[in-house]
């Protein structure tokens, strides 16, 4: 897996859930780790750093860190993704030899999220239709870069939030969507990932997600945050 790294875009708004996903991400996915945001981290275990204006379009922030990163694929991610089990490693390295064979794979989405229209691409993966709403995800996704950079290039993202938008510029590039056929828990409008088992989101509407995930609660008390300063839902 060396030519993959994960890219975290995050905002000073979460500097208190950095920490905790931080730790999380060294001990459960130990994947060389890169940053983009608005503020400088105090991280010894990010490689990179990019800094953006906050009057800069999400795509805009993703596009300087996507043409200076130098790996061919991206495990892209949220600070609030924050994995609670290993990475299943193997699965990963399969993944990135099938993209290696197949240049016709743009992403694979290592979990089902907002897509219903699947049909099988082998034992393991199902291919998203490309009329799928949600055919762009910011959930848990290993880009082929130049794929996720050209698409950044192609629209305006106004912010993370802003996925399904971007679902014709995809289908331009002429590249299929992967997503895996194995689902975990139902959580939401998704199901969690057995590759990389994380908490999809930890903040809802900026409040600690432990209605869905009470596993969160015993995280915070680890790392010693005050759940009362954010609320819980």
């Amino acid at each position: 897996m060396n030519n993959l790294c994960v890219l975290t875009h995050t905002h000073s708004d979460c500097k208190d859930i950095w920490p905790l996903y931080s730790a999380k991400m060294q001990k459960h996915v130990g994947l060389r780790h890169v940053a983009v945001s608005n503020y400088f981290i105090e991280d010894d275990s990010l490689i990179y750093q990019f800094q953006y204006d906050d009057n800069q379009l999400f795509s805009e922030r993703l596009e300087y860190a996507l043409e200076k990163i130098p790996d061919e694929y991206i495990l892209f991610m949220l600070e609030d993704y924050i994995p609670y089990a290993d990475i299943d490693t193997n699965f990963i390295s399969s993944s990135l030899v099938k993209m290696d064979l197949d240049r016709n794979i743009g992403f694979i989405r290592l979990l089902q999220s907002g897509a219903y229209k699947l049909c099988d691409y082998d034992d393991k993966l199902y291919v998203i239709h490309p009329d799928e709403y949600y055919l762009f995800s910011t959930q848990a996704t290993i880009w082929r870069r130049t794929v996720l950079l050209d698409l950044v290039k192609s629209c305006e993202i106004k912010t993370v939030r802003n996925e399904p938008e971007t679902s014709p510029f995809l289908k331009k590039l002429n590249k299929i969507g992967l997503c895996t056929n194995k689902k975990g828990n139902s959580v939401g409008g998704h199901f969690d990932s057995v590759y990389l088992p994380y908490i999809a989101t930890a903040c809802v509407a900026g409040k600690w997600n432990i209605s869905e995930y009470p596993m969160l609660f015993d995280m915070l008390k680890e790392f010693k945050i005050d759940l009362n300063l954010r609320g819980i839902r």
